[in-house]
């Protein structure tokens, strides 16, 4: 699969935390993963469509363009779901 390798996770042994660095905890940390990896990416853009309607939440919706070519590029969209967005969230950490 693209050249990915997933480790073969063994629930019973308490010190495997391999993947943990691509979890977070909340939304926040989610959201500033997200955004370091694009700013940190080379020939990508982070656009960021904030959320104005709940302005006591401070959610948004982040875009990473990554351009390939003048003809093609690749979009990278985050916060776009609810609670299921954590599992997301860490397969585009892991991808990124």
């Amino acid at each position: 699969m693209l050249g990915m390798h997933f480790d073969v996770l063994n629930p019973y042994l308490a010190e495997y935390d391999h993947n943990q660095q691509f979890f977070s905890e909340d939304y926040y940390t989610a959201r500033s993963k997200f955004r370091s990896q694009i700013r940190s990416a080379p020939n990508a853009q982070l656009h960021t469509l904030a959320m104005d309607h709940l302005p006591d939440l401070d959610l948004s919706i982040d875009i990473g363009i990554f351009k390939g070519s003048t003809k093609k590029l690749v979009m990278h969209i985050s916060g776009t779901h609810g609670v299921e967005g954590f599992a997301g969230s860490a397969v585009q950490n892991a991808h990124l």
